[in-house]
């Protein structure tokens, strides 16, 4: 893989925020977003939530998925986060096997409640 693979977009401007990019002769073909979280409990200390974690279609098993999740696991344990979590939709049986590979855990149900419509307007 070459290319950008590490934080990304400065305009977001928030310390808290992490985008990760990878790219490949100057296209996008991985994204992951990670919030670092402040925390009342375990010590006061922070925790992350990744979305948006998205390879191309033909990128998937080469690595890119890994090198992704691997630098935002980095970086929230740099940031003294005592936990990672992410939600993946019950369908996604292949991103479910990826995610145990790399030591993630299904440990919970997932609840959601949208606030905008199905065409993305607010509701």
């Amino acid at each position: 893989m070459s290319g950008l693979l590490g934080d990304a977009i400065e305009p977001l401007a928030d310390p808290a925020r992490h985008l990760v990019v990878a790219t490949v002769d100057g296209v996008v073909i991985g994204t992951a977003d990670m919030l670092i979280a402040q925390n009342l409990t375990h010590c006061a200390r922070p925790w992350a939530i990744v979305e948006n974690v998205i390879v191309s279609g033909r990128h998937r098993g080469t690595g890119v998925g890994q090198a992704v999740m691997e630098h935002l696991i980095g970086t929230a344990r740099a940031a003294g986060c005592y936990k990672i979590q992410l939600l993946s939709g019950d369908h996604r049986a292949q991103a479910h096997v990826f995610y145990r590979a790399i030591g993630f855990e299904s440990v919970a149900a997932g609840f959601k409640l949208y606030l905008d419509d199905a065409r993305g307007r607010r509701g």
